[in-house]
Parts: C-alpha cells; structure tokens; sequence
C-alpha cells in the first residue's frame, strides 16, 4: 500500500529548512552550512542563499512527525555547554534576527517578541536588567533600587527552581542554562541592531 501525502512549496524568507528541497548546482557554489553554528545554522544558511539570489520555498505537507526519543532530559539545548551554546553567537544572533525581518524595523520586533525565541530573550533581558538598574539606583533611591534587585532575583530564582525540577537533572546543568541562556537572551533581544 502506497501513501500519497499533499505536498505543496511555500515560500519563505529564511527561518529553518527541516523540510527543504535544495538544487543539486548549489553544491557548487560553495553556499554550505556553517560548522561552527550548532543551533540556528538552518537560518543563516537561508540568509546566505537570498543574499546569493536564490529564492527559497519550504515543503509543506499534512503529515505530522513525532520524536519517540524525547524524555525529561533529552533537550539538546540543555546539554550543550555554555562554551559550545555560545560559540558564533553573532551568526545565531543575526540569523534569529533575519528569520524575523519583514518590511520594517518595529514590524520585525513585534513578530520576534511574538515566537518563543523572543519570548525567552525578554524574559532574560528583564530579570537581569532589574538586577542591575536596581542595584544602580540603591546608589541614588535605595528603597525602589533594593525593591528592583529583589524583584529580579525573585523572577531569577523562581526560573532556576522550575528549571531544575522540570528539565535539567543536576544543580550544575542548571546553573549552566541560567548562564547560556541569560547571555545568549539578552544579546539576541537587540539583534536589530543589524538592520
């Protein structure tokens, strides 16, 4: 018995490439993945292909795939070291920012706070910005610049405690997440930078 699933081409301006069909004269052309890109490599191998003038189109289709491999500790992110997570973090960054650009400066802010990405980078540009403006400001106003630092290490020690007991399995792993993720957060909260 055969399956004939609908597949259809949509276009797309370069966010990740799982189900993507590539022309075999591309591999002529010296356009490859980055090997230094662990993560988001998809997306700036999509940004070099439109800067070369290739257009891209992803394969759509009904079907639904699903991981039997994943449990409570099998998230890459989480295992990777911080040195490995944080390496060309200016491509990531840079990448995480063109897969959000559309036709203006604000538009593509707005759709990157909207995806998860975005999500997780305010959250850490916040709790680490309440920190250090508070602790700042307990130099001039100590009662709102103390009540900012609390406030900040409330909302950081509230996510290492969920993170420890949902996803990593030891203290170290989690410390880990706290420094990858809140590096990693609050420099791709201003990629926009580049545009």
């Amino acid at each position: 018995m055969r399956i004939v699933l609908p597949i259809r081409l949509k276009p797309q301006l370069g966010g990740a490439q799982e189900h993507s069909l590539l022309p075999r004269k591309l591999q002529k052309k010296e356009i490859k993945f980055h090997n230094e890109l662990n993560f988001f490599e998809d997306r700036y191998f999509g940004y070099e292909l439109r800067e070369r003038g290739y257009g891209i189109k992803v394969v759509s289709s009904e079907a639904l795939a699903y991981d039997i491999n994943v449990n409570k500790y099998s998230d890459i992110y989480i295992k990777t070291p911080a040195k490995e997570y944080l390496r060309a973090i200016n491509k990531k960054t840079f990448a995480l920012a063109y897969s959000h650009y559309t036709d203006s400066l604000f538009n593509s802010f707005i759709r990157f706070i909207k995806s998860e990405n975005g999500r997780m980078a305010t959250f850490h540009t916040l709790y680490v910005s309440l920190m250090f403006f508070g602790a700042v400001l307990s130099l001039i106003l100590k009662e709102l610049g103390i009540a900012m630092t609390v406030l900040g290490l409330t909302i950081v020690s509230l996510w290492t405690i969920g993170m420890r007991i949902r996803r990593c399995k030891d203290l170290k792993e989690t410390l880990s997440c706290l420094f990858k993720y809140s590096i990693f957060g609050i420099y791709s909260f201003f990629p926009y930078l580049y545009f």
